[in-house]
């Protein structure tokens, strides 16, 4: 695949996760660690900067110190960067960011982890995508397909942990929204299990235009119950 950014054709897989509160009426909410209403970067409104909330994260504490974060940037192409972080005082993208793929901690100091939470936000504070203390690794549970590639969602899949005592119910979503437009449902997957559930979903060919953001909806029937989402695909030059 020559002049593909990626080298050949990649695999990636998203995985979010989030804590379920719903009752009958809620309806459907986003799973991503951020919360359960994803904001989007817009256009005029990028994503800019990298924060924790421990001062221990930081190039010379025993925290994260260097952190790569992957994404698209203005134009919808695939950036990497590497940021070094400064604790609680904001730093800087090199490169603005219209989505954020992904965000690893590479280096840490005694600790072995970050100390905090690290937060990648837009200039007005709204927070986009984070990495939990501890982790070292962002848990979005969604992608964006970026300019110059084809995009293949190769499946899609949820799990949930609930009570031993009842029968979760919960149905997946797997949404699309192209260009910033209305988000559109393109599977929904039931899933139903004493204590914890699984259900997967794959696909032969389910091709992804550029700009389009992929993401999971989930609906429960279940109170306080930790859902996981995950989403693989892989990329081709374009």
């Amino acid at each position: 695949m020559a002049g593909s950014p990626y080298g050949g054709p990649r695999y990636f897989i998203s995985v979010g996760r989030t804590t379920v509160d719903l009752d009958a009426t809620d309806g459907f909410i986003e799973v991503n660690e951020v919360g359960n209403t994803m904001t989007w970067p817009t256009a005029a409104a990028l994503c800019t900067e990298l924060v924790s909330d421990s001062a221990n994260d930081a190039a010379a504490g025993t925290g994260a110190q260097t952190v790569r974060v992957q994404g698209l940037d203005a134009k919808y192409e695939y950036v990497t960067q590497d940021v070094s972080m400064n604790g609680t005082t904001e730093v800087d993208f090199t490169t603005p960011l219209r989505r954020v793929w992904s965000i690893e901690v590479l280096t840490a100091g005694s600790g072995n982890t970050s100390a905090g939470i690290i937060d990648a936000r837009l200039a007005a504070d709204t927070v986009v995508a984070k990495v939990l203390a501890g982790i070292n690794y962002s848990t979005l549970g969604f992608f964006s397909a970026p300019e110059g590639t084809q995009t293949r969602i190769l499946g899609y899949g949820v799990s949930i942990d609930g009570a031993d005592a009842i029968v979760p119910d919960i149905s997946a979503r797997l949404m699309m929204r192209k260009n910033n437009l209305i988000p559109q449902v393109h599977f929904t997957l039931g899933v139903q299990s004493l204590g914890t559930g699984l259900g997967e979903k794959y696909f032969k060919d389910l091709r992804v235009a550029p700009r389009t953001d992929v993401y999971i909806t989930v609906d429960t029937d279940l109170d306080n119950a930790l859902v996981t989402g995950w989403i693989e695909f892989e990329m081709f030059s374009g």
